[in-house]
């Protein structure tokens, strides 16, 4: 291990000029350096080199290895499921990332203008880095989040008690919090958006759309669906998909 350089400052995405001069030695090593003398060669000997994995943080990942930010549309490095339909657990629905599809984006991203540039990041989530020059370097299985941030930046944490919702305060058993009960919605609100969901009427996006959260996740709670959602779209998006597979199965929620 040796230090190649420290960027002072907090870089951004302006870390490509200084990368570019680790990439410049790592293609001499590409094709070989011919060290005349060495401690086990005398006589000299042809070393090769390569840069495997990248290992850093989230943002780290975003600066030197050209992805997009946390936040954006497509914000994985691995796959293309849309940050909005992160709720999604099923594996085999996520479309993979191309390792092939990413190098055009990213070698187009750098020779266009700023305005194609934002688009192409803005629609694909991709962004030049010199380390793509390696010919061998695939920025997809070759970037490792570590897991030191997890711990650092209170992810554990966040994870434990928020979404198992674990209490460490409790004693015994499993430390769970008990999940909090859903506040029922009156009668007529009820009864409105049972209607309004069984018209299943061209309209109903925007129907469901005017709704407030709390009576969206309320629908969902009672459905069975998922409720730790980000935003009033994705509750909508969850009702709507119910409804064009179960309509017919609405269950009573009120007894009359």
């Amino acid at each position: 291990m040796f230090l190649v350089t420290i960027i002072p400052g907090k870089p951004g995405r302006h870390v490509n000029h200084t990368v570019r001069k680790l990439v410049e030695q790592l293609l001499l090593f590409w094709k070989g350096v011919f060290y005349s003398c060495t401690a086990r060669y005398p006589l000299g000997r042809t070393v090769f080199a390569v840069l495997i994995p990248v290992v850093c943080d989230t943002e780290a990942a975003i600066m030197i290895a050209g992805f997009a930010a946390h936040n954006h549309t497509y914000f994985c490095r691995r796959c293309l499921l849309p940050i909005n339909d992160i709720h999604n657990l099923n594996p085999e629905s996520w479309g993979m990332r191309d390792s092939i599809k990413h190098r055009e984006l990213a070698f187009e991203s750098k020779d266009a203008s700023p305005a194609r540039r934002d688009a192409i990041y803005k629609a694909h989530g991709v962004r030049w880095t010199e380390l793509l020059e390696l010919p061998y370097w695939d920025p997809i299985l070759f970037t490792v989040i570590d897991d030191m941030h997890l711990g650092y930046l209170g992810l554990f944490e966040t994870h434990l008690r928020k979404i198992w919702g674990i209490n460490h305060e409790k004693k015994g058993g499993d430390g769970l919090e008990p999940m909090p009960e859903a506040k029922k919605l009156s009668k007529a609100s009820l009864r409105q958006l049972l209607n309004e969901i069984r018209g299943n009427l061209p309209i109903l996006r925007n129907v469901l759309m005017a709704e407030n959260k709390a009576s969206l996740w309320y629908i969902c709670f009672m459905l069975n669906l998922r409720t730790g959602l980000r935003n009033k779209q994705q509750l909508v998006e969850q009702i709507l998909q119910w409804v064009s597979f179960q309509l017919y199965e609405l269950p009573t929620l009120y007894d009359d």
